[in-house]
């Protein structure tokens, strides 16, 4: 497969992977358009590394496709996680309290939704749990695409994804919430795995109308939905600022340019290819 489609491919899904690395570490954008230094610095070598890989072993086996990308990060970012429960484990280190729960006033503005609760509490769940939200609610895909990219079946996607809206549903309200509940309706067992996809959007069209009519029935399923969907409009309003922001030099990979003006010099910190084609130019 021709290098230049892996490369386009790569190009056009940084700043998506950007978006879900710093998810999977809970590195919050600030009011202000910056980040917490460290967990910010952490995420962007997490999705340079991720893509990096993927772009080696993409060149032969064609274009990367999300799910493959995704599953690259969220290997790496589990191995990250892991090494910093060791380094605190043996006290040679510790988690930045900015990075993770975000207590600074200063380092958010409500217009961003920074403040929900939604957005808050993220960074209390396990990271298995974070993945699934961001793949779903930020990165809309599908459970199938979804479970592609955690290795698991597009069932097991769903159940984690219910634990997930449940656990982060209790992370804010303090009390336990139930997953996976099975409403009957005048005899008629509707699965909350169907209210999950039409919350998504994930049903098709007849399937949807039949949810629709039955939510008018079903105030706490209607509730349920609704939560949801105020769930993954919170997370993605969360990381609107961080797509606004121009990507950092070390995840900017377009730069076809810099290969076919060998004489020309580039300027400085404009993405990994640009150097190495700066590097392969210079004269022996």
């Amino acid at each position: 497969m021709c290098e230049a489609f892996v490369c386009e491919a790569i190009v056009g899904a940084a700043p998506r992977l950007r978006r879900y690395v710093h998810a999977l570490l809970a590195a919050w954008p600030r009011g202000d358009g910056g980040l917490s230094p460290r967990a910010d610095q952490d995420a962007d070598d997490l999705a340079q590394k991720s893509l990096l890989d993927v772009r080696r072993e993409g060149s032969a086996a064609g274009p990367p496709c999300d799910a493959v990308l995704f599953r690259r990060a969220t290997v790496l970012a589990r191995r990250h996680v892991a090494d910093k429960a060791v380094q605190i484990l043996a006290g040679g280190g510790h988690l930045r309290e900015e990075a993770v729960s975000g207590d600074s006033p200063s380092h958010f503005s409500s217009r961003h939704f920074a403040w929900a609760p939604e957005a808050r509490a993220l960074p209390r769940l396990p990271l298995d749990l974070r993945a699934i939200l961001a793949l779903v609610a930020l990165e809309r895909l599908s459970y199938a695409e979804a479970g592609r990219a955690l290795d698991i079946p597009e069932e097991r996607a769903l159940a984690r994804l219910a634990v997930a809206r449940a656990r982060l549903a209790s992370e804010i309200s303090g009390a336990r919430r139930p997953h996976l509940v099975a409403f009957v309706p005048g005899g008629r067992k509707e699965s909350e795995s169907d209210l999950h996809r039409y919350a998504d959007d994930l049903l098709d069209e007849a399937r949807g109308a039949e949810i629709a009519a039955f939510l008018e029935t079903s105030p706490e399923a209607a509730r349920r939905v609704a939560e949801w969907r105020r769930q993954s409009e919170r997370l993605r309003g969360a990381f609107a600022p961080l797509m606004a922001l121009p990507l950092p030099p070390s995840l900017d990979f377009a730069a076809p340019e810099a290969f076919s003006q060998p004489r020309r010099r580039a300027a400085p910190g404009r993405g990994v290819f640009r150097r190495l084609g700066a590097l392969f130019a210079a004269p022996a």
